[in-house]
């Protein structure tokens, strides 16, 4: 009886399992290369950068920033976090998406922003492979150079 009660455990933790219920949430540090293009201005309310991240998470990311003189103040962003499909194309298997909490803008003589640094980013919440992510930390640095390809280079990082 004994035996028999602990195959069916085992059992329903294996179909459970397979079905994906107890899947693992991925944790752990990460951090990417990006490259993107400043679609409008940095301090704008839209969104100021499109692109894409590479490295131990791969994906799509997109920010805004809110700036106070030369401070960022606030913003929002989301990673389309993508992996290797069967076929070898990116298939995407969830986003995670934050706010921005601080960090600085550097500009050039005509005022334009051609750097942001030190630009901290708070985890809110994810969706698919990462829907039990509720909380995190991240960072952000880059240059912007509109006359470049990609315009915009530098690296991000996310805990959670």
């Amino acid at each position: 009886m004994r035996n028999r009660l602990r195959w069916s455990l085992i059992g329903v933790v294996v179909a459970l399992a397979a079905a994906g219920v107890l899947a693992q949430t991925p944790g752990g540090s990460f951090h990417s290369d990006i490259s993107a293009k400043a679609v409008s201005p940095v301090c704008s309310s839209g969104i100021a950068i499109r692109g894409d991240a590479s490295g131990s998470m791969n994906g799509k990311f997109a920010i805004s920033f809110d700036c106070a003189g030369d401070a960022l103040v606030g913003g929002n962003w989301r990673m389309v976090v993508t992996e290797t499909g069967r076929d070898g194309a990116p298939m995407e298997v969830g986003q995670i998406f934050g706010v921005v909490a601080r960090g600085s803008v550097q500009r050039d003589h005509a005022g334009r922003v051609t750097k942001v640094g030190d630009v901290e980013l708070t985890i809110s919440k994810g969706t698919g492979k990462y829907a039990a992510v509720e909380s995190g930390t991240g960072y952000l640095g880059a240059t912007i150079n509109s006359n470049a390809d990609p315009q915009v280079r530098g690296s991000m990082g996310l805990n959670f």
